[in-house]
């Protein structure tokens, strides 16, 4: 598993190899311009995102959730104007995401949402005005239990416990750097070491697909380019195992205990890592060539096979420093695909991004008043909770938010109706239970009040008629298609 996640970061980075660290005049400049903007210490981005949906797959047009229902005719033509300020010495953030719908309405904030001493705000009322404007009930639902509030703070700590143990390290890294913007920043920095540890490995490689044009850098990439830009790759990387080998290794011996871990990776298994370097260089130099050799055979058959399924995709990232401490990056992306003889898996769309992130002065972010706040633990403790049965199978899902959990559960078919451990269900809806020893019957207490079940003892465990629920306000569905109950509350 650890040689694994190795692996699988290596080929990450070869992929961005192939993209970014050619050694060609152009490609050494455009890496030094990139370098350049990731080390400003205060700066601010404002720009816009553009959606532009052409073709949704059949699948989803067809689909009667709310929102996939209304997705074709939102994203004709939708655009998010944006601003963002980051101060990574002071440990602030700042940004306001807007949206506007065709070229002649007038852009409504839909985001705000600040970060000061390693806590994160939204507010929260522009949000769900979106969200109602989209008519996504159930979703704006969730916000009503805000009430009077305005923002909702979120922790870092909060949210690894709604990964809870079973976060992984490079999760818990990520969440991490999410608040904190030095980190954030030195997970940048670490990149850029890398990869310019990359670039003297691969001094002799050039992409071929970045273009110097004036004061701009231009990179293109179609899908009917793409297998002539991995080929040279591919072949460099076979020629050159060893140096790339030894360049992996040292990067990995140089990088400290924190930089290994911003990777996903433990400092603890080092050496394994070095290890698993030299056994994957050995093998590709004994299968180096026969791998070049095949793909060299099937290289048409393969530029045709992903040309009939991505079309006529192409993306194009030009990157321009356009003053001092100002940097200029446009994103056009075309999206063209379809699985061959399936036309109702068609989908095509538009992307598009201007950018301009430049130097600026100190700013403050002010932190709302306390009785304005609602914290997103109490936020998930107010959602309502959904209990998904599946009785053939005895195993259930809880979900509260963004909170999920499950597990097996003993289910039982008696006289047509479906009985479940009431404990176990009742505990999950944190309700309160008892067992009435006089009348021999369960029961649940509600703002001081029994309310008794019908049920049975299996096992020494009381077991009740999933109907039964409703007695408590619990709505219950099924879904025969999937033979699912559900229970909500």
């Amino acid at each position: 598993m650890k040689q694994g996640k190795l692996l699988v970061l290596l080929l990450m980075l070869l992929v961005a190899v192939a993209l970014f660290t050619g050694c060609s005049p152009a490609e050494k400049e455009f890496y030094q311009i990139q370098k350049e903007s990731s080390q400003l210490k205060i700066y601010e981005s404002t720009g816009e995102i553009q959606f532009q949906m052409d073709q949704l797959p059949q699948e989803l047009i067809d689909n009667e959730d709310p929102a996939s229902s209304i997705l074709p005719q939102l994203l004709k033509h939708l655009t998010f104007p944006y601003s963002v300020k980051v101060d990574t010495e002071k440990q602030l953030m700042t940004a306001t995401v807007y949206f506007k719908l065709g070229d002649d309405l007038a852009p409504q904030e839909i985001l705000s949402i600040f970060s000061k001493d390693h806590m994160i705000y939204i507010k929260i009322d522009h949000l769900l005005q979106f969200f109602k404007a989209l008519g996504i009930e159930e979703d704006s639902q969730d916000f009503t239990v805000f009430e009077d509030k305005k923002y909702l703070s979120i922790s870092e700590q909060e949210l690894l416990n709604l990964l809870g143990n079973d976060a992984s390290l490079a999760q818990t890294k990520s969440l991490e750097n999410i608040w904190d913007v030095e980190k954030m920043k030195k997970q940048q920095e670490l990149y850029q070491k890398i990869m310019a540890a990359f670039m003297n490995a691969f001094d002799q490689y050039e992409t071929g697909i970045v273009k110097k044009q004036g004061n701009k850098f231009v990179i293109s990439l179609t899908a009917d380019n793409i297998v002539d830009v991995v080929k040279p790759l591919l072949v460099y990387s076979v020629e050159n195992v060893d140096k790339l080998a030894t360049t992996i290794k040292t990067t990995i011996q140089d990088l400290d205990d924190e930089e290994l871990m911003m990777l996903g990776l433990d400092p603890q298994e080092r050496d394994v890592y070095i290890q698993t370097i030299d056994d994957t260089a050995t093998q590709i130099k004994m299968t180096g060539p026969e791998l070049i050799t095949q793909f060299e055979a099937t290289q048409n058959e393969t530029a045709q096979s992903i040309h009939e399924m991505f079309g006529d995709s192409k993306i194009t990232v030009i990157l321009e420093k356009s003053g001092s401490n100002k940097y200029d990056t446009q994103i056009d992306a075309f999206w063209d695909f379809q699985v061959p003889e399936q036309p109702d898996s068609a989908f095509t769309f538009s992307f598009k991004m201007n950018d301009r992130t430049a130097k600026s002065s100190t700013f403050d972010v002010p932190v709302p008043a306390a009785e304005d706040i609602m914290t997103f633990t109490d936020w998930m403790s107010k959602l309502p909770k959904e209990m998904d049965i599946e009785p053939e199978y005895g195993y259930y899902t809880l979900t509260q938010g963004l909170s999920t959990d499950s597990g097996e559960i003993d289910t039982t078919i008696i006289n047509n109706r479906t009985i479940v451990p009431l404990r176990q269900v009742a505990e999950a809806f944190q309700e309160k239970i008892g067992w009435d020893s006089k009348k021999q019957q369960a029961f649940v207490e509600q703002n001081g009040e029994r309310i008794y079940l019908s049920g049975t003892i299996r096992d020494g465990s009381i077991y009740v008629y999933i109907k039964e629920f409703e007695k408590l306000g619990y709505t219950i569905t099924w879904d025969s298609d999937s033979g699912t109950i559900t229970l909500k509350k």
